[in-house]
């Protein structure tokens, strides 16, 4: 009777720990990514934070406008919100009376 009684105690304690330890598989999965983030220099709450949003890109400095019959170089400062001058200066122009069909200007980017 001894031998029952140690044999059901073995079983029960058997079954207990079997339900308290959990899988060792996974216990091991878990210890292998816990040494592999201590190796990288993370840990879990470093990798579960999101990576910030990228920077927007610049905007362009500068645009650029062909020229059409009956354009004048107040009509396009206006349109693009610029100065005249800042159109000349753009682009080297030395008579602003002076402007080609189909040339292309450079439109400075109104601050």
């Amino acid at each position: 009777m001894r031998r029952t009684r140690t044999a059901v105690a073995a079983a029960l304690l058997t079954l207990l720990l079997a339900g308290c330890g959990g899988d060792d598989a996974d216990d091991e999965a878990e210890a292998q990514d816990a040494t592999e983030d201590e190796a990288n220099g993370t840990s879990m709450e470093e990798a579960a934070e999101p990576e910030p949003e990228p920077e927007p890109e610049p905007e362009p400095e500068e645009e650029t406008y062909i020229v059409q019959s009956g354009d004048t170089l107040s009509a396009i400062a206006e349109e693009f919100d610029v100065t005249v001058d800042d159109i000349l200066e753009a682009n080297d122009i030395e008579d602003p009376d002076m402007l080609d069909l189909e040339q292309e200007l450079v439109i400075p980017v109104a601050p």
